[in-house]
């Protein structure tokens, strides 16, 4: 039972992040097309298929095949016809996707007013998978906040994560991967804002894991009060 537990959790961690992040990827797209940023065209069609199949793919086998959360056994039963995708879960990710693709395409469009469109994509593409890899993070537990560091146990999803990350820096500024992503070196203070755009996705996440966390409480104490008005009637029965 706890071994289909753990399963069932690292399955819908895996749908939840690639779920977040493919709707991000139609925030960015669908965005530069009807605001006609960059052409229309936020990244090269290589950049596209850079980001789907290191970061994305890396951090998906990680949530896929790393460490179950904690209290699995705690947790009450799932009801069978309880669907992996509810309504309010299916809302959290279409607001994780457009914080995701509102910080890419913010970032592109200032790259192309301000630098050239070579920058703007570089840019844009590093801040996409910042918000990818960030968000993989956030997906390891619905609840739980990362300043818990629990995630520091999980060895091969730091393992995977750390792959991804050598993947995000070596796609501008490796010589090889700049001829073909068509990508262009980044300064210190681009790094920093790519980094913190990105990291806008994590925020998000923690107001609503807070926000869970604080109706859970409520709903308990609720319970509690109800269990102690019910005694004294029982008595009396």
């Amino acid at each position: 039972m706890e071994l289909g537990r753990g399963l069932y959790d690292n399955l819908t961690k895996y749908i939840r992040f690639q779920m977040g992040v493919l709707v991000g990827f139609i925030i960015t797209f669908l965005g530069a097309s009807i605001f006609n940023v960059v052409g229309g065209v936020p990244f090269l069609p290589l950049q596209t298929l850079w980001v789907n199949f290191t970061t994305q793919v890396f951090q998906a086998v990680g949530l896929g095949y790393g460490k179950a959360s904690d209290g699995l056994m705690e947790r009450k039963p799932r009801p069978p016809d309880r669907p992996i995708l509810t309504r309010s879960l299916l809302v959290w990710l279409t607001i994780a996707g457009l914080v995701m693709g509102a910080g890419t395409l913010g970032i592109i469009w200032w790259g192309d007013d301000n630098r050239t469109v070579e920058l703007a994509r570089t840019m844009g593409l590093t801040t996409f998978a910042f918000a990818n890899l960030f968000f993989s993070f956030a997906s390891l537990d619905e609840r739980r906040s990362l300043l818990n560091l629990d995630f520091l146990e999980d060895r091969k999803f730091l393992m995977f994560s750390g792959m991804s990350l050598a993947a995000i820096v070596l796609a501008p500024e490796l010589g090889l991967f700049q001829r073909i992503l068509h990508t262009v070196h980044l300064s210190f203070r681009e790094w920093l804002v790519c980094i913190g755009i990105g990291l806008l996705v994590v925020v998000a996440s923690e107001i609503r894991k807070w926000l869970l966390r604080r109706s859970d409480a409520a709903a308990a104490s609720g319970a509690e009060s109800s269990a102690v008005e019910e005694v004294p009637v029982a008595d009396a029965a």
